[in-house]
């Protein structure tokens, strides 16, 4: 069987843009000549303070696009990439997700469905706008419900993964995705 390798480069907002594109540099002297760049839209942004996507900044688009252009592939990586909003009830197991091993970022973890598709969609047309391809969706922490891929799937997505494993949601144009789960352990 094939093996593969995914090195992702996580939480691409302004902030972290010379910072990614240093870890691109050095990766590219190992031979690792692409990689999976998860872009945060609103990185940390409260709904009313800020809805100006990448707070305004043109340098982190125009780097993110030349990363694409290069055979870097961009994914959708949540919107806030915070717990913001509405959610759904927390219970008790949510407490140490929620508190301890995220520190507030799993912002899928329960959200209610209509809201989670609203803010998949506004990151997809972000990525529209700017002309970024998307055709994963990876939920910040990895942490989402269990009926959230079927979500994904009806919107189009190729694929998400968790921390465990790479889950397709359809073929598409990929010829190493499997058609199951594969499992295939997050390192961080």
């Amino acid at each position: 069987m094939p093996r593969h390798l995914v090195v992702s480069l996580h939480d691409a907002h302004p902030g972290s843009r010379e910072a990614i594109q240093e870890q691109v540099e050095a990766l590219r002297g190992w031979a690792v000549g692409s990689t999976s760049i998860l872009v945060v839209p609103r990185f940390h942004a409260e709904p009313s303070i800020n809805s100006v996507p990448f707070d305004g900044d043109t340098a982190f688009p125009a780097a993110m696009s030349e990363l694409q252009r290069d055979g870097h592939e961009l994914v959708l990586h949540g919107f806030y990439h915070q717990r913001v909003g509405p959610h759904g009830r927390t219970h008790a197991g949510n407490v140490f997700w929620t508190k301890f091993y995220t520190n507030n970022e799993a912002e899928f973890l329960d959200l209610p469905d209509d809201e989670a598709r609203r803010r998949i969609e506004d990151g997809r047309q972000l990525f529209g706008a700017m002309d970024w391809t998307c055709e994963g969706f990876i939920a910040p922490a990895w942490l989402m419900p269990r009926t959230f891929p079927e979500l994904l799937k009806s919107m189009g997505f190729i694929y998400t993964n968790t921390l465990k494993s790479l889950i397709p949601l359809t073929k598409g144009d990929i010829s190493w995705m499997p058609s199951e789960p594969l499992a295939a352990q997050s390192l961080c």
